[in-house]
């Protein structure tokens, strides 16, 4: 059984783990820590526990990932961690004539919409504190976002995230009409990557996928302080594993996105490449193909 969150929220009815063979795929190569990792796992602790002993395996992208996952999935062992690579990325930068028909449709909705211009993902994480969780744009950020779009014929392409149901930021950056790239227009994130020339986010875990484009990745980290102390935590020190800005205010935000667009020099391209490498250990689309592997490692002497 495949799942990317935890048996009991993706699987729709209850099967025993002493009989099958939970394989968790997750969904992303994380910067915020979660699970028996985070700043304070509380109550739940037993429960999460619970939750892990059910599955077989864990797949992980590179060594660093690896640690990062094995501490968040205690008790599971470093050897429950499948270093294959996450087969979701396995599409990222695969030709739109390569994909399979519905994602294929997706990307090419999504240079219709486009129609030309440049795009930039916002994709924030989801966040606890509803009251301080959410930056709050002025009409100033606004005009200024506007003014960015003109010059740089460049558009935000918002998707919030699927447990978020108050939709701050589609209200408040309505105005300047970002793109929607919600799940209900657009289920398969990692096939939109190709489309886009650029992302910003705070912590979510789609500023390390989008490296595999190659492309400017910008945190927007305005409440790290807050984020990292109390609410999740941090696995790493964003400045030193991103290769972009980590923004802790609006006018460092804009100044970001004028330069997003920019051609990289050599020696960024350097450092670009080598953080790259810190959490993808295969840059290839051999991902699912790794973790098919492995599953008929469990059950056949010699995989095929």
């Amino acid at each position: 059984m495949f799942f990317k969150h935890a048996p009991t929220v993706n699987v729709p009815y209850p099967l025993a783990a002493e009989n099958h063979d939970f394989v968790n795929l997750w969904h992303g190569i994380p910067l915020k820590r979660f699970g028996m990792a985070q700043v304070d796992p509380g109550d739940a602790a037993e429960d999460v526990i619970a939750e892990h002993l059910g599955c077989r395996s864990v797949i992980t992208s590179s060594a660093i990932d690896t640690l990062a996952m094995t501490s968040a999935f205690y008790p599971l062992t470093s050897e429950q961690m499948w270093q294959t690579g996450l087969p979701r990325n396995d599409v990222v930068n695969k030709p739109t004539e390569l994909l399979p028909p519905d994602l294929a449709a997706q990307r090419s909705r999504l240079l219709d919409e486009l129609a030309g211009r440049r795009l930039v993902m916002f994709l924030p994480t989801f966040k606890k504190d509803r009251e301080h969780g959410y930056y709050r744009f002025t009409a100033a950020d606004l005009d200024r976002l506007a003014a960015w779009s003109e010059r740089h014929n460049a558009v935000l392409g918002l998707r919030e995230h699927m447990a978020d149901r108050s939709r701050a930021y589609a209200r408040m950056l309505a105005p300047i009409g970002p793109l929607d790239l919600s799940s209900r227009h657009y289920p398969d994130l990692e096939v939109l990557y190709a489309a886009a020339d650029g992302l910003v986010s705070d912590y979510s875990s789609c500023l390390v996928d989008f490296m595999l484009t190659g492309r400017p990745v910008i945190s927007f980290a305005y409440d790290l302080d807050r984020y990292a102390a109390e609410e999740r935590g941090l696995f790493y020190d964003l400045e030193q594993v991103l290769p972009g800005p980590v923004c802790r205010t609006f006018d460092e935000l804009a100044a970001a996105l004028d330069g997003v667009f920019a051609p990289r020099t050599p020696e960024q391209d350097a450092e670009y490449a080598w953080k790259r490498r810190i959490f993808f250990e295969h840059l290839d689309d051999g991902n699912a193909r790794r973790v098919v592997n492995r599953v008929r490692e469990l059950a056949l002497d010699e995989p095929r």
